[in-house]
């Protein structure tokens, strides 16, 4: 460097100085120009971590907020655009049984993710039900039914969950077996007082172990097996309050199809159907 160089460059710097204090336009906007780029910094970082507060506060924001959407007046185009890509779809008169007469199209629409599984059964582009299963612990989407708010999904039993209801639902419930596994489904029938719509509560090997009340579903079976009112009554009283559902949903209780709906093992179908897919 040589000793001319540092006077240059003050000179440079008082010239510099000397302009923005004949512009002190350009000297404010110059100014300002700074003091947004380092507001936009703090604030990128502010947001990020708000973001990332927001995450682990509250990591099923998005997937509960998709869910408070779900509504028996939900047409199959606004269900697909909130749930995304199906699983599958199938024509569940060609796999199970059918209500009679038989919808022109009953269609079954599986989406999953890695905390839920949601059906949707439409006839033609109509929902007519609607299933929720939880298979991630501490997934815990409220169960909602008639705008009642009635617990947390895997957090509450049956009895608890009619509790919350407070009036008497008179409905049906079943279980099946298999090999390796137990399913357990209640239809609540609401009928006119509920503004037609029913519940659905079940247990399905397919959604997260929830409690599940294993002596009191073999009585249940054996009841059903030997046509024993009373005691299939005693037994399912008792699964109600051993088993915290980890299934729940609504259906339209009206009609031929709604009362298709009120049987319990059309909900194990439409439980199993898809689920292999």
């Amino acid at each position: 460097m040589t000793g001319t160089e540092p006077a240059a460059t003050g000179s440079r710097v008082h010239a510099r100085l000397q302009h923005l204090q004949q512009h002190p336009v350009l000297a404010v906007l110059l100014f300002s120009a700074g003091v947004i780029g380092a507001v936009g910094v703090v604030w990128g970082a502010l947001s990020w971590g708000r973001d990332r507060y927001e995450d682990i506060a509250h990591p099923y924001a998005e997937q509960y907020a998709e869910l408070e959407r779900l509504d028996l007046d939900m047409r199959l185009e606004y269900f697909e655009d909130t749930f995304g890509v199906a699983k599958a779809v199938v024509d569940v008169c060609a796999v199970s049984t059918c209500p009679e007469p038989p919808p022109e199209s009953l269609q079954l629409v599986v989406h999953e993710t890695d905390e839920v599984v949601v059906r949707g059964l439409f006839a033609g582009n109509s929902m007519a039900a609607y299933l929720v299963t939880t298979t991630t612990d501490g997934f815990e989407p409220p169960v909602t039914w008639i705008d009642l708010d009635l617990g947390r999904l895997g957090t509450v039993t049956t009895a608890e969950v009619l509790d919350a209801v407070g009036a008497p639902l008179d409905g049906d419930a079943s279980v099946v077996r298999g090999t390796a596994w137990t399913a357990y489904a209640d239809v609540l029938p609401g009928g006119a007082p509920a503004s037609y719509r029913g519940l659905v509560l079940a247990w399905s090997p397919q959604g997260t172990g929830t409690g599940y009340g294993l002596e009191a579903s073999e009585r249940l079976v054996a009841a059903q097996d030997a046509s024993d009112e009373a005691a299939r009554v005693a037994a399912l009283d008792d699964l109600r309050a051993t088993t915290t559902p980890n299934t729940y949903g609504e259906f339209r209780d009206d009609g031929p199809l709604g009362a298709w709906l009120h049987d319990p093992a059309v909900v194990h179908d439409l439980l199993f159907v898809g689920s292999e897919s």
